[in-house]
Formats: C-alpha cells, structure tokens, sequence
C-alpha cells in the first residue's frame, strides 16, 4: 500500500514552511523532517513561465539538500522542494 510506505520512509521537506509542515505531518499523517534548503530563489523570472519558475525553484532547493545529505552518507528516500 502506497500510503504505508510513505507514511514510513525518510522524507524531507527543504523548505521551514510551517504550513507545508502541518499538510504533509497533520492532515496527511506523514513524519517528515524538516531541512530548511539553503539554495536562493533569485532566478530571472522572465525566463520562466510563473509555473516553470516554481517548479525549477522547488527543483533546485530538493536537489541542494539532497546533495547536502548524501554528501554526509544520509540518504533520504524522498525530498520535497
């Protein structure tokens, strides 16, 4: 069952919002940790569509902690942008 299997893998949220925290933890009954990404949101939106740009800056800030933690032997088995 796909819920079970999520409801125990090592999943991360890169971002401190404590909204996105309450869905995934509370009203989804995961136990994510949180892992705040340290990647800047400063691309050039007129290079995006608003929905690429979202997209690519939650990419990118998953990637940057991804990298963080398998870099120290930690390896998630999900990260959320």
């Amino acid at each position: 069952d796909k819920i079970n299997l999520l409801q125990t893998a090592n999943i991360i949220l890169a971002s401190g919002s404590p909204r996105r925290k309450e869905i995934l933890n509370d009203l989804l009954k995961l136990k994510v940790n949180i892992i705040p990404s340290t990647f800047e949101e400063n691309l050039d939106k007129s290079q995006f569509t608003p929905e690429a740009y979202v997209q690519e800056n939650a990419r990118l800030k998953a990637l940057e902690v991804w990298n963080r933690l398998t870099s120290t032997g930690t390896r998630p088995d999900l990260v959320i942008g």
